[in-house]
This record gives structure tokens, C-alpha cells and sequence, in this order.
């Protein structure tokens, strides 16, 4: 229905079984709130920001609680470490992103700002279901 950010992401969060720490939208494409956003809004491009800002915040929280777990309990040195993974995957992301073969072929559109921030959700997404299930979830 939406805009995909690249055939590499085409799909990354593979169907799960239900887990009750991992919120349906992170295994999901987009969340029904995001669908219902977009069929609200008809595609036009002011308020499509804001369904994707509020798709961002929403992942961006479920990949904090996921960051929180994982460092819950460790050493002092291996939560410091942790973070700075964190941060250096993040501009990873980031980069990767900017710099996606969808974005390149939009060559500076409208629809730019969203391929962006639609690869920068499928990777948090994929990166909240590893470091959950790196914390046990299924």
C-alpha cells in the first residue's frame, strides 16, 4: 500500500509467534494505527509526516524498552559499551538509509522524507526484535 525503502528491507521482520513483551506492530509492516493514519490523511503530504512521526515514536519506544532490558543488570563497563553500540548502530542506520537506492531514485521528491524514515522503522524494528530475543523472547 505504502512505500517500501528497498528490496533488502522489503521484508525484514519475519511473522512471530505472539509475544506478550513485543508489541504486534514490531513484527508487523506498518501498525494498524499507521494504516488508518494514512487512509485518514488520503496520501497528502503535510499530514503524512505525522504518520510517520508517530510510527517513528512508536517503534522508537518499543526499541528503548528493549535497549532498558538488555542492560538491565549489567556492569557498569559492558552498559557503557552496550550504548555506544547503540549509538554507532544508530548513525549506521542513518547513513544506510540516506543513502538507500530508493532514496537515490527519488532524486530529492516528496516522497523522499519518507523512504528515509520508513528504512530507518524497518531496521529499528528488525534491531528491537534481536535485542529482544537476545533478552529471551520468543
Amino acid at each position: 500500500m505504502l512505500f517500501s525503502s528497498g528490496a533488502a528491507l522489503a521484508f525484514l521482520v519475519q511473522p512471530a509467534q505472539a509475544d506478550p513483551d513485543i508489541p504486534s506492530y514490531v513484527t508487523e509492516r506498518h501498525s494498524k494505527q499507521f494504516y488508518e493514519c494514512t487512509d485518514r490523511v488520503g496520501g497528502v503530504t503535510a499530514p503524512m509526516h505525522e504518520c510517520f512521526g508517530d510510527e517513528f515514536v512508536r517503534i522508537d519506544a518499543a526499541l528503548q524498552s528493549a535497549y532498558q532490558k538488555a542492560i538491565a543488570g549489567l556492569p557498569d563497563r559492558a552498559r557503557n559499551e552496550f550504548r555506544r553500540s547503540a549509538w554507532r548502530w544508530m548513525h549506521r542506520t542513518r547513513n544506510a538509509c540516506l543513502n538507500d537506492p530508493w532514496v537515490e531514485d527519488a532524486a530529492g521528491g516528496s516522497i523522499v522524507p519518507f523512504l528515509i524514515t520508513d528504512c530507518i522503522i524497518s531496521r529499528m524494528k528488525a534491531r528491537t526484535l534481536t535485542i529482544n530475543r537476545r533478552n529471551g523472547a520468543k
